[in-house]
């Protein structure tokens, strides 16, 4: 029996329309291909220098919200307190610690302890794989508690001063102005822990201004792009970061 014409017509649209949309697909994602950010987590999972350098890690689960600090910002942050000799022998802060990629790159470059803070139990499970993997359990001390409750404050006391504290907060947290707020507090509260010439790294989103802190000086602001690095001393310390 011949084909109807009506058939196969109605067939060769379908196939036309089937080829216009594999194209219009194939366009739409090569724009924003060219167009869309780098997603950098890979590079950033991963320590840098020391002795446990090109050691990789595991990275949060949640990378929608998380956003891990390039290897590019922090080559440049620990480059910066290296010259200064500010982790040989010293206690290190790593509040908000995730799974651990700022205080775990401290230990690497000769701290001789470091107290991790993070309140998230997911978290808190990789960042213990993390620091069993790179065999530093005995330099390390883990608080699953929230930053700004301040709970986890005596436990860090006795482990001496600290020389220095990361501070890396939520993006969503620095930009509402109560919980930025709390940030700023924590810094005013972390004073009487200091090395008279410790130092406080905050990392936080680019357009963002950060005020000056009682009893501090500073800050001094690293601009990289997509996010900003300040350093926070005590008033009355005698070596300044330059």
């Amino acid at each position: 029996m011949a084909a109807n014409p009506n058939d196969q017509t109605r067939m060769t649209k379908e196939r036309r329309l089937h080829f216009v949309i594999r194209i219009w697909s194939w366009v739409i994602f090569t724009r924003l291909s060219c167009i869309a950010p780098p997603i950098l987590y890979t590079s950033a999972m991963r320590i840098i220098a020391g002795q446990l350098r090109g050691r990789k890690l595991l990275p949060p689960r949640d990378r929608d919200v998380t956003r891990p600090i390039t290897d590019r910002v922090k080559q440049a942050t620990f480059d910066l307190l290296a010259s200064r000799a500010m982790f040989e022998g010293g206690h290190v802060l790593d509040l908000f610690s995730g799974t651990g990629s700022l205080g775990l790159e401290a230990l690497s470059r000769g701290a001789s302890v470091c107290t991790f803070v993070d309140r998230d139990h997911d978290v808190i499970d990789r960042l213990q794989k993390n620091i069993d993997a790179a065999g530093v359990t005995d330099r390390s001390r883990i608080h699953r508690q929230s930053v700004p409750a301040m709970l986890w404050l005596a436990g860090a006391m006795r482990e001496g001063p600290v020389r220095v504290a990361f501070l890396d907060p939520p993006y969503a947290m620095m930009r509402d102005d109560r919980e930025r707020a709390a940030i700023e507090l924590v810094i005013r509260k972390l004073l009487p822990m200091m090395e008279p010439d410790g130092v406080v790294v905050l990392r936080v989103p680019d357009k963002l201004d950060i005020a000056p802190q009682e009893g501090w000086r500073g800050p001094r602001i690293e601009d990289f792009g997509s996010m900003k690095v300040c350093y926070f001393q005590p008033a009355g310390a005698t070596a300044e970061e330059q």
